[in-house]
């Protein structure tokens, strides 16, 4: 059985829309970055929105509710994973696992916080390694690179801005602008985003 469920702060609003099954919807392993911040402001209370005997359905609830919900933590727009997946999905997920953030709000012990720090002190990066890090960086500053401009999705209001400090002022998160002007993520805070370039500033 499937279910999708949603993470509210102690004052009602809803913050965060996952799928999951079993005990999933009260873990704090696997959320990203912005969840645990709003968490360990406010705490979070779960609700249980719907249940699906399919997996397929409750991905695409999930969508829905993303998309019909504004202020969100949601990174994606939703529907990914699978709870069986494919050999070569699992070693793609394996892949991409390996130096994440799901260890989050674990607690390591003694023994294995000095296992990693002395890892991480023998660590070396290939020059392969480092021109993908390197292009990471760039992509996301060169999206939020001149003037960003924010639109009002029910009202088309307009809010221009220079630069992350303008961006925080005006309420708005500025790596989720970067993603939503990557095309990775539809909106944020009830706006859709695109950027003029520095060239065209005057």
């Amino acid at each position: 059985m499937f279910y999708i469920y949603a993470h509210s702060k102690p004052n009602g609003s809803i913050f965060y829309i996952g799928k999951g099954k079993g005990s999933r919807a009260y873990k704090k392993h696997g959320r990203n970055p912005y969840w645990h911040s709003i968490v360990e402001k406010y705490g979070y209370e779960v609700t249980i929105l719907a249940y699906f005997d399919q997996e397929t359905d409750a991905f695409q609830q999930e969508i829905n509710c993303i998309q019909w919900l504004d202020d969100l933590c949601n990174l994606t727009i939703g529907g990914e994973g699978c709870s069986n997946p494919s050999p070569s999905t699992r070693l793609k997920m394996s892949n991409s696992a390996k130096g994440n953030t799901n260890c989050l709000g674990h607690k390591a012990s003694d023994e294995t916080k000095a296992k990693l720090s002395a890892s991480r002190k023998l660590r070396v990066f290939s020059d392969e390694t480092k021109a993908k890090m390197s292009t990471s960086q760039k992509d996301n500053m060169q999206a939020l690179k001149g003037k960003t401009i924010a639109i009002n999705i029910l009202t088309g209001d307009r809010i221009e801005m220079l630069g992350n400090k303008q961006m925080v002022l005006a309420g708005f998160i500025p790596t989720l602008v970067s993603l939503c002007i990557q095309g990775k993520r539809p909106k944020h805070k009830g706006h859709t985003f695109t950027r003029e370039s520095i060239a065209r500033i005057v």
